[in-house]
């Protein structure tokens, strides 16, 4: 009895030992494989962190890249509407111009029917004062002031006035004495000038070559009839007049369009007038629709005065 107790506390105490042993190398274990595996949830997340900024960067790159695409879509949309803004304002500056140069035509078209008129005005008073002055100078003595330099001919006598010149009689025979021979001051008295003597005398010499050669009409010898006067100032007034009509239809369809135009761009513009002009585009359109208007008058009546001349005439479909 006596040596069972204490062999007994000697086996309960290695026992306890051996149990602390064993718990103690259990926690021990534990915190072995805690560590371990903290150790390898903290490699994996490390891992997955890394994996994340890869694909963060590649996504950045391919974003730096679409970046680039686009900056150069924006580069030529921008070079795109700086040139459409540039081809609005040649737009712009190309209609103020047709506008201008519209405006223009009319204004030439006019000004060439009043010098046409002031021509013909001119040409009707110059020949009524020269049947009233140059038969004042008939039959009167050649006067040594009425040439630039004395003349040779002896008892000359002024028989004639045309455009060419002076005719005269002398002791010898006739003359005839050039405008460019006659003073400043005659010339100027007798209403001629050396331009439409130099014409008229290329006439005359034209005439007197073909008189040489014996190619003129038998009836006048040569001479210029009053019949074959009257029958080129006829055909000169068909050719004026058929070239007027030819004017006058390109005038009426240039005003047409022009009307038709400013109506359109009353229609479809943001401004209500024309560029660079306080004139309304129903104003404008309304303008060159009385232009064409008038034309057309024109163009019935020289129609009209041509068929008198020439019955046959038709005159250019319009």
């Amino acid at each position: 009895m006596s040596d069972f107790a204490p062999r007994s506390r000697e086996v309960g105490s290695l026992l306890f030992g051996g149990g602390v042993l064993l718990v103690f190398g259990a926690v021990v274990l534990s915190l072995m494989e805690s560590s371990y595996t903290g150790a390898a949830a903290s490699s994996n997340e490390n891992q997955d962190l890394e994996d994340l900024l890869e694909r963060g960067k590649s996504q950045l790159a391919k974003v730096g890249v679409e970046i680039g695409i686009e900056r150069k879509k924006l580069g030529r949309w921008e070079e795109q509407l700086a040139a459409d803004r540039e081809y609005r304002l040649l737009e712009e500056a190309l209609g103020l111009a047709s506008s201008r140069n519209a405006d223009l035509i009319l204004a030439v078209s006019k000004v060439e029917e009043e010098i046409g008129d002031l021509a013909a005005k001119r040409v009707s008073y110059q020949g009524r004062m020269r049947e009233r002055l140059w038969p004042q100078f008939s039959n009167q003595e050649l006067k040594e002031d009425f040439l630039l330099r004395s003349s040779e001919f002896k008892n000359a006598i002024i028989t004639g006035i045309d455009a060419a010149g002076l005719m005269i009689r002398h002791q010898s025979g006739v003359a005839r004495i050039p405008v460019a021979h006659l003073s400043p001051a005659f010339r100027e008295k007798l209403d001629l000038n050396l331009e439409e003597a130099t014409e008229m005398m290329s006439k005359i010499y034209s005439r007197d070559a073909k008189l040489r050669r014996g190619q003129e009409d038998r009836r006048g010898e040569g001479i210029e009839t009053p019949e074959m006067k009257a029958d080129a100032k006829r055909a000169k007034t068909l050719a004026e007049g058929k070239e007027k009509v030819a004017k006058l239809l390109k005038l009426i369809a240039f005003a047409d369009a022009e009307a038709v135009n400013a109506r359109s761009q009353d229609r479809r513009s943001s401004s209500r007038s024309a560029p660079g002009s306080l004139e309304t585009w129903t104003q404008r359109a309304n303008r060159f629709e009385q232009v064409a208007m008038s034309y057309r008058n024109q163009f019935a009546a020289t129609v009209l005065a041509l068929r008198k001349m020439e019955p046959g005439y038709k005159g250019p479909l319009r």
